[in-house]
């Protein structure tokens, strides 16, 4: 059954399948938390019954944030969603830089991170053995680093990781190879030399 009630201080009325006004008007709020959570997790479900008072921090532990987690999406409202292992403090020690790639502004790091938009500091994520940041322009970590940190000769337009370890991208690791000596490197390990 919809119940209309009057919200005070306005001529405004809500019914109980509304929102936060809703909440306001129907849900007790003793604890004067500030966010409202959908508890079976579907946003345009308005209904009283679906609505409960939470903190941020409570917010947080009942969304469904394993999907981003996932990496089947990492994005949304603005807000990017990492495990807590990936983001990663920045060292004093390291060198940063700042690029331009197709158009895009990249801050890289000597040992291998990259400062997103954001201000998050992180590796990349692992696709094919290689770590990557981007989801429609894709670039690999390791390409930005040996921009910004290693020389680039004419003729040289592959970056090879020196200890074979393709997730160690970090500059002194890095080196520009010819197109001939990376077809004589993948065949090596191919090889298994």
């Amino acid at each position: 059954m919809e119940v209309w009630l009057p919200i005070s201080l306005s001529n405004l009325f809500v019914s109980n399948f509304g929102h936060i006004k809703n909440n306001k008007a129907f849900i007790p709020n003793p604890d004067n938390k500030p966010y409202v959570n959908h508890i079976n997790g579907i946003k345009y479900n308005n209904r009283t019954v679906n609505l409960e008072w939470v903190t941020l921090k409570e917010n947080a532990e009942r969304s469904n944030i394993s999907t981003y987690c996932k990496g089947k999406q990492n994005i949304t409202d603005g807000w990017y969603w990492m495990y807590f292992k990936d983001y990663i403090e920045p060292d004093l020690d390291e060198e940063w830089k700042e690029i331009e790639l197709d158009s895009q502004k990249f801050k890289v790091s000597s040992l291998g991170k990259v400062q997103l938009p954001s201000s998050i500091i992180t590796q990349g994520f692992l696709y094919a053995g290689y770590y990557q940041i981007g989801q429609v322009h894709k670039h690999h970590i390791h390409h930005l680093v040996a921009l910004a940190f290693c020389l680039k000769e004419e003729g040289k337009e592959y970056v090879n990781h020196i200890d074979r370890n393709s997730t160690n991208n970090k500059a002194s690791n890095l080196e520009w190879y010819s197109q001939k000596k990376n077809s004589q490197y993948v065949k090596c390990l191919e090889l298994g030399y």
